[in-house]
């Protein structure tokens, strides 16, 4: 992607990238893509809780409010998770990614449907 700038970013972005198919910003048009994901819609404080329950390995997540510039949610301020990577071996981005995908689907049941994921 030309939208990555650092290690982080590219350490992420196969399993950050996996959300792009829903209606999330994964930080396109901001100055962390694929370190941010968030909505208008999101509770940064819930999402950033259900994500720290489940005790990922490498990674923790803080609330974060952002505006992306361009992609999805242009304009327009998000609530969302920052995903701070500690430690680059043995990560798994693509377990990351589904547990991102499952955690919106458990906090946003009425917006992540069956249709909507595919």
């Amino acid at each position: 992607s030309p939208n990555i700038r650092n290690i982080r970013q590219v350490l992420l972005y196969p399993g950050v990238g996996l959300l792009e198919v829903l209606p999330v910003s994964v930080g396109r048009g901001t100055d962390t893509p694929f370190e941010v994901i968030g909505a208008p819609f999101m509770d940064a404080l819930a999402l950033a809780t259900e994500l720290t329950k489940r005790h990922l390995p490498r990674v923790t997540f803080s609330p974060v409010r952002f505006t992306p510039k361009s992609s999805v949610h242009a304009g327009k301020e998000c609530g969302g998770v920052q995903i701070h990577l500690w430690e680059r071996k043995g990560l798994l981005p693509s377990v990351l990614g589904l547990h991102l995908a499952d955690a919106l689907t458990r906090l946003y049941p009425d917006i992540f449907t069956p249709e909507v994921l595919g």
